[in-house]
């Protein structure tokens, strides 16, 4: 007899025991799958994209301190050239004044040379390079100093023991006016005269010795101090104003030259002061030529007002004056070349732009941080360049929207003076500025 579970099992064979379940199998982690590939893929690129910008970060530091760094050796260097010609300067000028001494005290040098800079008290070093005489030549200290006086453009110490004869003109000279068709340089100066130079010719040497014949003349008429040129009529005419007020006219077609004309603040016919007394006269401090009217000049004074005058007759045409500006006083007038308009810069920093056919103020500016020395306009006059005693020289765009478009502080400042005059070339192009410091920097346009 057979069990009872067989015995159910074959009376139902379809009832039978069902299997158990699978078991759930556990993923080994150490087994590659799409899902973690992807999560390590985008770990280490987490991973490197911010390694990378670390790395970025740091070498755009590293860039900026090297350019600091060769931007700070750059300054050292020019600082070192710069010390290097000035105390080349210095031992030149020494050089000058003692051999200015043994000549007037009848000795000469026992090895017919100037003396070594080393023989001399570092008082009189130190005195001589505040007076700022002397060259700024590299090569001074190699070249023999010459007995003859040097013609020099530059200031010169007044008076004392060491200067020059009363013979030269001592005095620093102000207003200058170049005719190179007609060869020949005139410079005006505080001892109120006007000197004549022959310009020397191509060959000659900078440092040559001073040659009697370049000084040609003198134009005597003023009583004060000459601050400005013009020449007009290709150098035919000559015009100069002065701080006693007057403007005059000379004739230089033949040397010396011949004045032809004088007049005062308000025109032929009119005194040129204001008041009586001697003190209360407006000074006149600039002249400019006209370029697109042959009879007309600029005359800026120190009251502020620029007046167009008439050069045949010394009428006065227009008094031109910024509505509502406080009175300052004019130092640079530029002409346009082409078009009437006339620039001014003025001691309160500011530079304005006249149209002289309606004679009014079409634009002021306020362009510099110190009073405007000099202005000067490219020969198609659409630049402008401006100096100043804030060192610095600046472009402007004169027919655009009248802005500037360069800025550069080249020159150093000196007895609280800096640029003291800027000028285009007038075919190249080229422009060059003089400063108190003593340099003239050529600049070129690029």
């Amino acid at each position: 007899m057979l069990p009872l579970q067989q015995q159910m099992q074959l009376g139902n064979p379809q009832q039978q025991i069902p299997p158990p379940p699978p078991q759930q199998q556990i993923p080994n982690p150490n087994e590659l799958s799409l899902a973690g590939v992807l999560h390590f893929l985008q770990t280490e690129w987490r991973r490197y994209e911010r390694e990378r910008n670390e790395w970025e970060i740091e070498r755009a530091e590293m860039r900026a301190r090297i350019a600091l760094l060769e931007g700070e050796r750059r300054s050292f260097e020019n600082i070192k050239i710069d010390l290097l010609r000035r105390v080349k300067m210095m031992e030149y000028a020494l050089r000058v004044e003692r051999s200015k001494q043994l000549q007037q005290s009848g000795t000469s040098a026992p090895s017919g040379k100037p003396p070594s800079v080393k023989d001399e008290p570092q008082h009189e070093v130190v005195t001589n390079l505040k007076e700022g005489s002397g060259s700024n030549s590299p090569h001074s200290e190699d070249v023999g100093l010459p007995n003859e006086n040097r013609l020099s453009i530059g200031s010169m110490p007044n008076g004392g023991p060491t200067a020059p004869k009363a013979s030269q003109q001592t005095s620093k000279d102000w207003g200058i006016a170049i005719a190179p068709h007609r060869g020949y340089l005139y410079s005006g100066s505080l001892d109120s005269t006007i000197r004549v130079w022959l310009i020397p010719p191509p060959q000659h040497s900078t440092y040559s010795p001073y040659e009697p014949l370049t000084a040609q003349k003198e134009l005597i008429g003023h009583t004060d101090a000459v601050w400005g040129l013009a020449l007009l009529r290709e150098g035919s005419l000559l015009v100069s104003c002065s701080a006693d007020g007057t403007v005059k006219v000379w004739d230089v077609t033949s040397i010396p030259g011949a004045l032809r004309l004088t007049w005062g603040y308000n025109g032929v016919g009119v005194d040129s002061a204001s008041g009586s007394d001697e003190k209360d006269v407006i000074g006149a401090t600039t002249v400019e030529a006209i370029k697109t009217n042959l009879k007309w000049v600029a005359v800026g004074y120190n009251d502020g007002v620029v007046k167009i005058f008439d050069v045949e007759t010394g009428k006065e045409v227009a008094a031109l004056q910024a509505e509502g500006a406080e009175p300052s006083q004019v130092n640079a007038i530029t002409s346009h070349p082409a078009l009437p308009l006339l620039v001014v810069g003025y001691e309160d920093k500011n530079i304005r732009v006249f149209d002289l056919s309606t004679f009014t103020c079409t634009h002021s500016m306020l362009s510099h941080l110190d009073a405007v020395t000099s202005l000067s306009l490219d020969p198609s006059g659409h630049a402008l360049v401006s100096g100043s005693h804030d060192n610095s020289i600046r472009f402007w765009d004169l027919l655009g929207q009248k802005q500037c478009i360069q800025e550069d502080t080249k020159h150093r400042q000196k007895s609280e003076e800096g640029v003291l005059a800027v000028q285009f070339h007038v075919n190249l192009p080229f422009m060059a500025s003089a400063g108190a410091d003593g340099l003239v920097k050529i600049w070129a346009s690029s």
